[in-house]
């Protein structure tokens, strides 16, 4: 199995086990896209952005690392805080693999 498709079904499963049965329609609307990308998201046919990875999260309700789980390659642990700066275009610029801790800085955007 491939990364895109670990990650994908892990979108899935988490989206699916949820409390609110969160639906791709949902999940669609929040991100910007058409139903039909999420599902082929969770399929593993698209890759999911590296940008979109957080907002993904954040609806879900779990944490970066959860979607990553299986990943070959991915540190060990749980993520436990995500620290974000609407507005900025900034790629992600650290991931301490001890306090897991993803953070964007804003470079003179405040």
């Amino acid at each position: 199995m491939n990364n895109d498709t670990t990650i994908g079904q892990n979108v899935w499963r988490i989206r699916r086990s949820h409390v609110d049965r969160l639906t791709q329609v949902a999940l669609a609307a929040h991100l910007g896209v058409s139903p039909p990308t999420v599902q082929a998201y969770e399929c593993g046919r698209i890759r999911i952005k590296a940008d979109i990875i957080p907002a993904i999260a954040t609806f879900l309700g779990c944490t970066i690392m959860d979607l990553y789980e299986g990943v070959e390659g991915s540190p060990p642990g749980r993520l436990t805080e995500v620290v974000l700066v609407p507005g900025t275009q900034e790629e992600i610029r650290a991931l301490h693999q001890d306090n897991m801790v993803i953070s964007k800085t804003t470079e003179g955007k405040r």
